[in-house]
């Protein structure tokens, strides 16, 4: 159980890494908030926020797979899952976001049609766990070997 825990708590650091780079990235994308303005301290705070996510969406994974490190051996329908879980979940808060004012976007986002929420947070909440995944197996992969 230990050794599960450092691996989770190794990809908690490194979720949180992928989603500050995105952020740094994306966040011109945005109106600025009108309560804040948005500094390095915020954005990583939104980025330990979204490693939340991605751990709980990995972990639901878990669950069904009934293996928390599923993603050692997995198989595809763990992967499709898992990139479903975080299209579903970002699509929902970026709706429910935009509806209540908690953020608006800047005319140079993408928009998804019909969906009409951003593609950047999509991607991010999609490809992000997967790629803190794949970060975490070859660091994890080149640790033992070394």
């Amino acid at each position: 159980m230990r050794k599960i825990l450092k691996i989770y708590l190794v990809l908690f650091i490194i979720s949180t890494a992928v989603n500050f780079a995105w952020e740094l990235s994306h966040f011109r994308l945005y109106r600025p908030l009108m309560t804040m303005e948005l500094t390095t301290a915020h954005l990583l705070w939104f980025s330990v926020k979204d490693a939340w996510l991605y751990l709980s969406y990995i972990l639901l994974v878990a669950f069904f797979a009934k293996n928390l490190l599923w993603f050692w051996a997995s198989r595809a329908w763990e992967w499709a899952a898992l990139l479903s879980l975080g299209f579903a979940a970002s699509t929902a808060i970026e709706i429910h976001a935009i509806n209540t004012g908690r953020w608006a976007y800047l005319p140079v986002m993408p928009i998804i049609p019909v969906l009409e929420v951003g593609l950047s947070p999509i991607l991010q909440m999609s490809f992000g766990p997967v790629l803190a995944l794949f970060l975490l197996l070859g660091f994890m992969n080149r640790s033992v070997s070394d």
